[in-house]
């Protein structure tokens, strides 16, 4: 699934529930089995250390992180 179908899943998500986008994060063509070298992930973790959040949205849990040592 691409990151746009992605951000737009979540974007409906977000305006059936009348929820307020802050920001979207993504590490387009970056590997997803290490989160330390991922941009998008660290500027939302970040983000989370640093302010106020109460919901992290993504369309499965694997489009956060894989498991490397699953294969």
């Amino acid at each position: 699934m691409s990151i746009e179908t992605q951000v737009e899943l979540c974007q409906n998500f977000i305006t059936d529930r009348g929820w307020q986008l802050l920001d979207t994060y993504s590490d387009r063509a970056i590997s997803g089995s290490n989160y330390l070298t991922r941009p998008g992930t660290q500027r939302v973790l970040n983000r989370i250390m640093t302010s106020k959040v109460d919901v992290v949205l993504c369309v499965t849990v694997d489009r956060v992180s894989r498991d490397a040592g699953a294969r």
